[in-house]
């Protein structure tokens, strides 16, 4: 298959995929009680962070090296080890954080939903390192937007609308996802053995876990910004409706990073590692850096109109005016995530040439902005609380990537 008509098939699913995302923000926002709406987003944010902080990031170092490693046999091995250990505790997390949110009656239903999204997740992060994105593409579909579609058309059907039948939606296509993630990592992983005496061997593991360390705790960093946000707005804000509101915008906000990954990173980033792994001129790996960072800048200028203008009108279509009041939040939390979008760019950069503890200090930067404005403004502004964590997160980013850019030019 060409190149130009493998993208396009991966963007059509992908667009799909990020569809089916706005129909279901829609369908909730206009029929979800407030409590509903909020708790699923919880949940769902919950899964996501947990999943990504249980992987301590091994499965990316492991990853990596497999690409650059002769030694394929015992990545593979070590990638394929340390994913049980990592499934095994992002269910036991996941069932504390349930039993500590009041959450229990999910508590079944939504560990499966975990265990199939660990699992689906690493297939596809596979098959796009094995310029199998198309693949992947199609396991994302089936596992985040079919359950939306079969979810609303049931719920619309019926007239019965309960957030159950979604997570119930979720696990079915989840359990698809798996099986079909199975047939083709079978296919790559065949003439591949697996080596117990690798995971087994202390020095190794040792290593592993050092080159693991940096990357896990800028990458949990950066996560956990993103699922403090809205507790804070939980905790301090003034009601529900603001909370509501927050994970509305921003819900619409991820679109960026979204289109980003489907558009510029998932076919330009593994280039780059292959060009990295057979020992490209630097010169040429820059020119190709260049290329991939002008194409995100585009794309989030782009999308920061679009999604300025479409998050208004949705508010107008579903008749919620109330949101109406944050308004303010999707302009920044656009910009935000426009800003991490191109954040992340540097970030694949430092992590392809092996240079973790540039991203590990970039991470830490984010944060400590975050928090020192953060703080600085809920003592001293008078502005809703969503409004101070919205422009404390555009805030977090300038000094990082001005970090970044200096590094980068050294």
């Amino acid at each position: 298959m060409s190149e130009i008509r493998l993208r396009i098939l991966y963007t059509l699913f992908r667009v799909l995929t990020i569809a089916s995302r706005f129909v279901l923000l829609l369908f909730l926002t206009k029929y979800a009680e407030v409590s509903e709406f909020t708790t699923y987003y919880l949940i769902i944010n919950a899964i996501i962070f947990i999943g990504y902080f249980s992987s301590f990031e091994i499965g990316t170092v492991t990853s990596r090296y497999f690409i650059t490693s002769k030694d394929k046999d015992g990545f593979f091995s070590l990638h394929i080890g340390y994913l049980f250990i990592t499934i095994l505790i992002a269910l036991v997390v996941f069932n504390i954080y349930l039993s500590v949110t009041d959450n229990d009656k999910y508590i079944v239903v939504c560990t499966l939903i975990l265990f199939f999204d660990v699992l689906c997740k690493d297939f596809e992060r596979w098959f796009v390192l094995h310029n199998k994105q198309l693949v992947s593409a199609v396991s994302l579909l089936i596992r985040s937007s079919i359950c939306a579609y079969f979810f609303i058309f049931y719920s619309s059907y019926t007239t019965d609308y309960q957030i159950e039948y979604l997570f119930y939606s979720m696990l079915m296509c989840g359990l698809v996802a798996f099986s079909y993630g199975m047939y083709f990592m079978v296919d790559i992983s065949s003439g591949l053995k697996f080596e117990k005496d690798v995971f087994f061997n202390k020095q190794v593991v040792l290593g592993l876990v050092r080159k693991a360390v940096p990357i896990f705790i800028s990458m949990i960093l950066i996560k956990a910004l993103f699922t403090v946000d809205r507790n804070i707005i939980d905790i301090l804000g003034s009601d529900k409706n603001e909370l509501a509101s927050y994970l509305y915008y921003i819900s619409f906000s991820y679109i960026i990073l979204t289109a980003v990954e489907i558009l510029v990173f998932n076919f330009d980033n593994p280039k780059l590692i292959h060009a990295y792994a057979n020992n490209a001129d630097k010169s040429d790996l820059i020119v190709q850096f260049y290329k991939m960072l002008k194409k995100v800048v585009a794309l989030v200028m782009v999308l920061y109109v679009l999604i300025s203008i479409v998050s208004y009108l949705f508010l107008i279509f579903t008749e919620k005016t109330i949101y109406l009041e944050y308004y303010y939040n999707s302009l920044l939390l656009s910009l935000s995530l426009g800003c991490y979008s191109i954040f992340q760019c540097y970030k694949y950069w430092f992590y392809i040439q092996s240079q973790d503890r540039v991203n590990l200090i970039s991470s830490f930067l984010v944060v400590l902005v975050f928090s020192i404005v953060c703080l600085s403004l809920y003592a001293f502004s008078s502005g809703s609380i969503s409004y101070i964590v919205s422009i404390s997160l555009v805030s977090s980013f300038i000094l990082p990537l001005l970090y970044y850019r200096k590094r980068f030019y050294e």
